[in-house]
């Protein structure tokens, strides 16, 4: 089912916006400096989301947006989460998501709206029903042979089409199309920052050094705009690096005593993927 049956089965109104590679790289800028971060996951996600709302503002009435942030932290349904040793440490790790949620997707969610004069409403969010998943059973998030989010999805029977209820997810970054917006700003990246240039990242970033040029250009552009000495304490960058069945001293924004399990570095390339790489 295309989103066109979506929308004429729920009886809304659904326009596209087309958005070019081009355009992508043309307003990371821009994105760098709404979100006043340089985590390459969050850019990669901001991209989409900025160029969208600067659409919305630009050509409709609409001043305030419905966004579905934190389903996937409450019902640990990204692919690594899926992963989990037991339901108890895929539950631990979704606290750990939510507590840090503020420093990631709901920053990119809030700046990338607000900064359009646009607002953001975020049901997924809501204190009682945070409440409510938090005490669900953990093994309720971790079901074998089902699908992620399958509580959630189950609770929308009827209303939703079955093809669109049961579609697998896929990460905002990836979700745009048939071209991977990784693989588009990696070239660009190859393009614009030289291997000598890349080589000396420790001399000129030596805290939280860049790990790709990738990284690097997000850096560099961050630091035209903000003093990275008056930003320091309130930058966060990976929280996806780890999880919370991690030992602690390999861990990220994570200081809780935990459980001395073997530990094995999970990197992915976005928020949906099966895929793990250096991109975090």
């Amino acid at each position: 089912m295309c989103f066109f049956d979506l929308a004429e089965f729920l009886d809304i109104p659904h326009k596209i916006l087309v958005i070019t590679p081009q355009d992508c790289l043309d307003i990371i800028p821009e994105v760098v400096y709404a979100l006043e971060t340089f985590d390459p996951l969050i850019i990669r996600c901001g991209i989409a989301h900025y160029l969208l709302c600067r659409h919305i503002a630009a050509t409709s009435d609409v001043k305030v947006l419905l966004s579905g942030e934190g389903a996937d932290e409450l019902f640990g349904s990204y692919a690594y989460m899926q992963r989990a040793p037991n339901a108890s440490h895929l539950h631990r790790e979704s606290l750990r998501r939510m507590k840090h949620l503020h420093q990631y997707d709901v920053l990119r969610c809030d700046r990338s709206t607000s900064c359009h004069g646009l607002e953001i409403r975020v049901p997924f969010l809501d204190k009682k029903f945070i409440e409510f998943v938090a005490k669900l059973p953990p093994n309720f998030k971790l079901i074998p042979n089902q699908m992620e989010k399958y509580v959630l999805r189950s609770a929308f029977e009827g209303w939703l089409p079955t093809e669109v209820l049961w579609r697998s997810k896929e990460g905002f970054a990836e979700a745009l199309g048939k071209i991977d917006l990784g693989d588009v700003v990696s070239e660009h990246c190859e393009k614009i920052i030289s291997d000598e240039k890349y080589e000396l990242r420790g001399e000129t970033f030596p805290w939280k050094c860049p790990e790709t040029k990738e990284e690097y250009w997000y850096r560099a552009l961050f630091e035209e705009f903000y003093s990275i000495e008056k930003m320091d304490t309130i930058i966060h960058t990976k929280v996806y690096r780890t999880a919370a069945w991690h030992l602690t001293d390999e861990k990220e924004n994570c200081k809780d005593d935990l459980l001395n399990i073997e530990a094995v570095r999970f990197r992915r390339r976005s928020t949906g993927s099966a895929k793990f790489s250096g991109v975090a």
